[in-house]
């Protein structure tokens, strides 16, 4: 195995497009490709060696989808998944104010828009998913000026950008080193780096524990729902009554079941935004009853 090479996950089949791309993303791929031919793609930077690879990707999307999709995987080095990255990503609108842009297309953006300009590298949060989207039209619903705001899964930086671009202090956790490195990098092209601060860190109930006494206007969670529901009430401890919490990442279907668990844990919900089959929910924290 040479360094700097990819794998090419190729799937076609009939199962539901937002699915598929879940599952293509959980494998460790930072966004999906839609086809010409119907079928989907993500690149896979390789930890181990390609038989090993493809054989892992085969026996998890197998224990998922069975027989319903066809898999084939390729081999590419660095510069191949570079260009192609490059040649599918440009300027997107999301929502009424913010234009995410990587930073190799130029845009202009006139206020009261916002402008996020970022190189997505293998981060995940580019604007050209749906669950992201969701997230940014909910956060920029509102000014945030002077709110604390916790991010849990940052990626790439971009739900932190946009925050901090509405005014607000941001503590952003993210587990990957890589997602890390590339969320600073990002704070800095919008000259929001001093607005974030970023951590590298894997979030647990047990160290949402260690939070408590530090109090979040605003958190945000762009996760997927087996990770979301069940820290919602430790979530909700570190909110400031009439605090927000933006629930993202959730299929359309597990929509009804998180709305659920933030009942129980105290939050009410104020608004959501669907997506190409993705749902994100804004919740406020109630009162407790005297």
């Amino acid at each position: 195995m040479s360094a700097g090479e990819w794998m090419i996950v190729t799937v076609s089949g009939h199962e539901p497009g937002h699915v598929v791309a879940n599952a293509l993303l959980e494998l460790g791929g930072s966004s999906v490709q839609e086809l010409p031919d119907g079928g989907w793609a993500t690149w896979l930077r390789l930890a181990e060696q390609p038989a090993s690879a493809e054989r892992r990707v085969r026996e998890e999307l197998g224990m998922r989808f069975g027989d319903s999709l066809r898999i084939a995987c390729s081999l590419a080095p660095e510069e191949d998944w570079l260009r192609v990255w490059r040649r599918g990503l440009g300027p997107r609108t999301v929502g009424d104010r913010v234009v995410v842009a990587p930073s190799w297309a130029a845009a202009a953006v006139e206020p009261p828009g916002l402008l996020v300009e970022l190189d997505p590298e293998m981060a995940f949060g580019t604007g050209e998913h749906g669950s992201t989207r969701t997230a940014i039209r909910l956060l920029a619903n509102t000014a945030r000026t002077g709110k604390k705001v916790l991010d849990v899964g940052a990626g790439s930086g971009i739900l932190s950008i946009v925050a901090a671009k509405l005014g607000a202090e941001v503590l952003a956790i993210e587990a990957d080193g890589e997602a890390v490195r590339t969320a600073e990098s990002n704070l800095r092209r919008n000259g929001v780096d001093t607005r974030v601060r970023v951590v590298h860190l894997r979030i647990t109930r047990g160290v949402l524990e260690l939070l408590r006494g530090v109090v979040f206007d605003l958190i945000l969670v762009n996760v997927e729902r087996s990770f979301t529901e069940p820290l919602l009430p430790a979530f909700a401890s570190l909110m400031r009554e009439g605090g927000e919490l933006i629930v993202a990442g959730i299929l359309e279907e597990e929509a009804a079941a998180v709305r659920h668990a933030a009942i129980l844990a105290g939050l009410e919900v104020e608004d959501t935004n669907t997506d190409e089959g993705w749902w994100a929910g804004a919740f406020t924290l109630v009162a407790a009853e005297a």
